[in-house]
């Protein structure tokens, strides 16, 4: 016959909690009730076939990461100087997240859809930025994205193209 195992779960160290699952013909179980940030702490008893249960006290903490992404729009604007200084400004509206400080990932190419969403060029706090020394006269294709304390980012796709240029010049 099977090895039954009671898993207990408690909030406070050192104290048995209730009965998370009972677990038959397996190992391991997951914990689906937890609450993120909330450290918890776990018991695991076995019990045979004749109901003789052990008394382990023994206790393994472990705490839930947030798994949820920031709800964010993405950038609004990208307005590129026209001063020849290659310089393009980003701006977009705070994103909302329950998993506090959020990180701004700047993406850009040349190409539309051509960002590397593996490497951003910036990662900032602010909900503003300037990209500098962007070539003059290529147009640019922009997507911010937020990125929680966990490392949850969001996929939007909301992308802005503006172009650098130098229009600042004297005619003879």
């Amino acid at each position: 016959m099977p090895v039954a195992y009671h898993v207990y779960r408690s909030d406070v160290s050192g104290d048995k909690g209730t009965t998370v699952t009972t677990v038959v013909g397996d190992t391991s179980c997951t914990d689906t009730v937890s609450l993120f940030e909330q450290t918890y702490y776990y018991i695991v008893q076995t019990e045979d076939a004749y109901e003789n249960k052990e008394g382990n006290m023994i206790e393994k903490s472990a705490s839930a990461a947030d798994q949820v992404v920031p709800v964010f729009d993405g950038v609004s604007t990208a307005t590129a100087t026209i001063d020849g200084s290659g310089v393009v400004t980003l701006e977009w509206d705070a994103a909302v997240d329950n998993s506090p400080p959020l990180t701004y990932n700047i993406y850009y190419a040349t190409t539309p859809g051509g960002e590397n969403f593996t490497s951003p060029v910036l990662s900032i706090s602010n909900t503003t930025c300037e990209v500098n020394g962007l070539e003059l006269d290529i147009s640019h294709y922009f997507v911010v994205r937020s990125e929680d304390k966990y490392g949850n980012e969001d996929i939007n796709e909301e992308e802005k193209i503006t172009t650098p240029t130098d229009t600042c010049y004297a005619s003879n």
